[in-house]
């Protein structure tokens, strides 16, 4: 309820990419409840961001007990990366890239249509953006997982890092108006979380051979002493 009485402000928030790239346009609302049932669901967005704090450890509570000693701690090392790559993937969408593609996509349709849309279509639209963007900076903390289980070991993305920058940069012109300066703030940010990747695979493995060492000397030391 307290996010549906802040609704004023979100749907301010929300609608700033649209307000900056068209500052008079108005969104029409195509039935007649249109209206209601889309500000209750950026409230309902609103306030699932605000609970998840509370949702991640009502979780933590439940899974904790299953795990061992050394699964908790990374399990908690990792908690804390996961949610600030997320809020730092959708308020880069939100201040970056939402931007670019609401311009482009009202400056594609020129002279000959006069645009109309949906208020429940764009916010559709928005938070899409935002969640495909906040999944996407997931991608750094999936490339040490991926190489910590073996299923593709840093050393792999390191001799292919060339066809990884071309592959970026088709990504960024697939999803990014056909413009280079807009292809290349899609794929600038690909190429950095694909080297941030790299290098926390190296800075877990590490961490992790420390480990080891650390559990076979404490094992060393309880031989002897037995």
């Amino acid at each position: 309820m307290f996010a549906y009485w802040q609704s004023d402000i979100l749907i301010v928030i929300v609608l700033r990419p649209l307000k900056e790239a068209a500052p008079t346009m108005k969104l029409a609302t195509l039935s007649l409840t249109e209206g209601f049932m889309t500000t209750m669901k950026i409230a309902l967005y609103a306030a699932l961001v605000m609970t998840l704090p509370v949702i991640g450890w009502q979780l933590w509570r439940f899974v904790e007990p299953g795990l061992l000693p050394r699964e908790r701690r990374w399990t908690k090392n990792l908690v804390f990366p996961i949610m600030a790559s997320f809020f730092a993937g959708t308020a880069f969408c939100y201040y970056v890239i939402l931007p670019i593609a609401v311009n482009f996509f009202l400056t594609d349709l020129g002279n000959t249509f006069t645009p109309v849309f949906s208020y429940g279509a764009y916010v559709d639209f928005t938070v899409v953006f935002l969640l495909a963007m906040g999944i996407m900076f997931q991608l750094p903390l999936l490339i040490a997982l991926l190489d910590a289980i073996g299923i593709m070991p840093v050393e792999i993305l390191r001799s292919h890092r060339r066809h990884a920058i071309v592959v970026a940069f088709i990504l960024g012109a697939i999803f990014s108006p056909p413009d280079v300066i807009s292809q290349t703030l899609v794929s600038l940010p690909l190429i950095a979380l694909l080297e941030i990747g790299i290098m926390l695979a190296d800075f877990f493995r590490r961490h992790r051979n420390n480990e080891d060492l650390s559990d076979t000397d404490k094992q060393n030391m309880e031989e002897m002493g037995s």
